[in-house]
């Protein structure tokens, strides 16, 4: 449980250095549970823009986790 809220607090350390409109989208997604749809209304963008924004979120948090991961 310990290793498991460390990883958590990693991931959101590492959303807060993503570029503004990918931390939005993954923050409303992954944290607050919204759909593609809503996010799309909340921040008056296509939904392919927050499918996109989403996934180079991920994939940024994923690699960096993995480098940080791998050191300890």
């Amino acid at each position: 449980i310990v290793e498991e809220k460390q990883t958590v607090n990693m991931v959101k350390k590492l959303a807060d250095t993503l570029p503004e409109k990918q931390k939005a989208a993954f923050i409303l997604r992954e944290i607050q549970g919204y759909s593609y749809l809503e996010i799309s209304e909340i921040m008056d963008v296509p939904i392919n823009q927050v499918k996109v924004n989403i996934h180079r979120a991920r994939k940024s948090i994923k690699e960096e986790l993995q480098k940080q991961l791998s050191y300890e």
